[in-house]
Parts: structure tokens; C-alpha cells; sequence
């Protein structure tokens, strides 16, 4: 979902430019480096970073740069495995980037016949967009469905 407030956030980030796999080492140590109000520091250890990074080198983590010129200004990374990719964590430097970076990732992904990603946990930033949480057994069958895609 695309509130009128992100709709002006698209259209004044127009110069935004995205990109997918183009600096994943760089998202995640930026994702691990953000800061998280209410939460004392993160859940993104140096070696989860270097385990993602070798996910990422076998073809089955992926991320979604936000580019400003050459300053990479957001982005979010994850895990595409059996169709479905799965959300883990996104950073930004300008506000509204790191959620045109899951719109941008939801249009690639529709293209691919997606039609849910996993975000794990909904968040206000989510829910906003339309995340909802749904039960388990509706979980196992969307899985079900989506191991026939090859994502992203």
C-alpha cells in the first residue's frame, strides 16, 4: 500500500536511483550500524554480517540499494529460498528511502509472480504499507505455493 505521504516521498526521491546486489556487504554492515530507538544496539553480529555475505555469494541473500548520486542512502537485504523472500533488516540515511526500497523490491518481485514477502516481524513502518500478520497454517500454504518461483 502506497499512502499519499510516501507517494510524495516517491515522486520527491524521484532522483533516487535503485539497484539490487550491487553493494550487499555495504547494506548489511549499514543495517548492522543503525541506529534502533528503544532497543540497545543489534541483533546483526560480525558474524552473522560474514555468514550473510556467503549466503549472499551462493546467489541466495539478496539487497536493494538506494542510491544518491554515488552515496548509497538505503537499503534492506534478506533471503530468497524455495520463492520467498524473507525481510531481515534496512537501514536509512533519508527519510522514506529504505520503504521505496521495498516498494521498488515488491514491483521486482511481482514480476517474478511473488505475491507476499516474509518481514518477519510488523512493524508501524509495515503495517503502514499493509503487512499483516497471518496464521500459521495459511503460512505453510503460501509457502507451499511459492516454492514453484525463482526469486528475486
Amino acid at each position: 500500500h502506497v499512502t499519499k505521504s510516501l507517494a510524495k516521498s516517491r515522486r520527491r526521491l524521484a532522483h533516487i536511483k535503485f539497484t539490487m546486489d550491487a553493494a550487499f556487504g555495504q547494506v548489511i554492515r549499514a543495517a548492522a550500524a543503525a541506529p534502533r530507538p528503544g532497543q540497545d544496539g543489534t541483533w546483526i553480529t560480525s558474524a552473522m554480517v560474514e555468514t550473510y555475505i556467503e549466503v549472499h555469494r551462493r546467489g541466495q541473500a539478496h539487497s536493494v540499494e538506494a542510491w544518491d548520486g554515488s552515496e548509497l542512502v538505503a537499503g534492506l537485504y534478506g533471503v530468497s529460498a524455495s520463492g520467498v523472500f524473507t525481510g531481515e533488516s534496512m537501514f536509512t540515511r533519508v527519510t522514506d528511502a529504505s520503504k521505496l526500497c521495498v516498494l521498488w523490491l515488491v514491483e521486482r518481485l511481482r514480476e517474478k509472480g511473488a505475491t507476499w514477502i516474509d518481514v518477519q516481524v510488523i512493524t508501524p513502518h509495515f503495517a503502514m504499507m499493509g503487512a499483516r500478520e497471518i496464521s500459521r497454517e495459511d503460512y505453510l500454504a503460501r509457502l507451499t505455493r511459492a516454492t514453484t518461483l525463482s526469486l528475486p
